[in-house]
């Protein structure tokens, strides 16, 4: 496990943190009311973490594989790419950067703005069920980490693979950002969630990414692409 992979993963995920939390506080700021302003906020939230990801994806991706997501971590740890103990040290740093990226926002924005976004922290619909969540999240994830695996990791894959990354998490945030948020990622979940002094829903927003995840991996590793993967670098 190399320190500039752990800084490079910290870098990410604080920059993934800081661009959904800020775009989310920003909406609060512009003049924009009745039923289009959810529908506005959406979308540029959903912009804001698919560019954050394809941008420093494409330009940290070759220091620490580009995880900044826990989930993905671990289905490269359970896919052998790397060892458990580097898998640690990546969630270490995701989740500090993610609680950093949040705290920078917090520091920098206006209060009343920041406390009305709830720093983005994710939710589950009040009409919704944890397990309805859990589905979703997973699902997301499952999705999420299959395009890791297919554009990223795959030696046949092209090599613009963190665009295609960035595009799938945008879409699947506008496919069930409503229902839980469309965070499919431990460390975004928890950023603002203790910044925001409300920790929720861990079944739903903590253990379904880490399953959606596992279960890509495995399944592009195991079925899709049997020995035609890189090592990831951890």
């Amino acid at each position: 496990m190399k320190l500039k992979a752990l800084i490079a993963e910290f870098v990410g995920t604080f920059c993934l943190l800081f661009a959904l939390v800020g775009a989310a506080v920003s909406c609060q700021l512009t003049p924009v009311t009745g039923e289009r302003a959810g529908t506005v906020t959406l979308l540029i939230v959903a912009l804001a973490q698919g560019l954050a990801i394809a941008v420093c994806g494409s330009a940290l991706g070759h220091v620490s594989g580009g995880h900044f997501n826990p989930a993905v971590s671990l289905g490269m740890a359970l896919t052998k790419k790397m060892g458990f103990v580097s898998m640690i040290g990546y969630w270490i740093a995701q989740f500090a950067g993610a609680i950093a990226g949040t705290y920078a926002v917090s520091f920098a924005m206006p209060e009343d703005a920041f406390s009305s976004s709830n720093a983005a922290a994710p939710a589950l619909y009040i009409l919704a069920q944890p397990t309805q969540g859990l589905f979703l999240e997973a699902v997301g994830t499952f999705f999420l980490t299959l395009v890791v695996f297919g554009t990223a990791v795959d030696r046949r894959a092209s090599k613009v693979g963190a665009w295609f990354i960035g595009l799938t998490l945008t879409t699947m945030v506008l496919a069930f950002g409503p229902v839980t948020g469309g965070s499919m990622n431990p460390a975004r979940w928890l950023g603002p969630s203790l910044i925001n002094g409300a920790i929720e829903e861990p079944l739903v927003f903590f253990v379904g990414p880490l399953i959606g995840g596992a279960l890509a991996a495995l399944l592009y590793s195991q079925v899709l692409a049997k020995g035609e993967m890189d090592e990831a670098p951890a």
